[in-house]
């Protein structure tokens, strides 16, 4: 029977020790090998799902958004165009119509639009005038 205290049998014990050190490190190597890729593949999938719920959010709100400006720009129109047309009513109905007078003017921008080209080229007729369009 060996003595637990002899030099030999703390060497082998040395020895053991260091060779389950080395196997646990090879075993882990192994281990982070094969889970590295899986890994990653699972990480870059959980962002990838992040980033397009993300995308999709900020997509949903920028058509609302869009929607109400639309919906905002028509409405200034409209109201534009029943401002100018009461307007009319009111001044034929007095009898205090503009006729004459300076060239109804708009701007080219403004030209480019439906309701804003009509509403000025009935003002500049109803006043007797032409229309310019400024091309500056």
């Amino acid at each position: 029977m060996a003595c637990k205290s002899c030099p030999f049998f703390m060497s082998k014990q040395k020895e053991q020790h260091m060779t389950d050190t080395t196997n646990q490190s090879e075993l882990m190597d192994k281990f982070i090998e094969k889970i590295e890729s899986k890994l990653a593949d699972a990480v870059i999938s959980k962002v990838s799902e992040r980033v397009e719920q993300q995308i999709k959010g900020i997509s949903e709100k920028n058509e609302t958004l869009l929607k109400e400006l639309v919906a905002s720009k028509s409405t200034t129109d409209d109201f534009a165009a029943m401002l100018t047309e009461a307007t009319n009513k009111i001044a034929s109905a007095t009898g205090t119509a503009q006729t004459g007078g300076d060239p109804v003017v708009i701007a080219k921008v403004d030209a480019r639009d439906v309701k804003k080209y009509a509403a000025a080229k009935a003002e500049a007729e109803r006043r007797d005038v032409p229309l310019h369009i400024d091309r500056s």
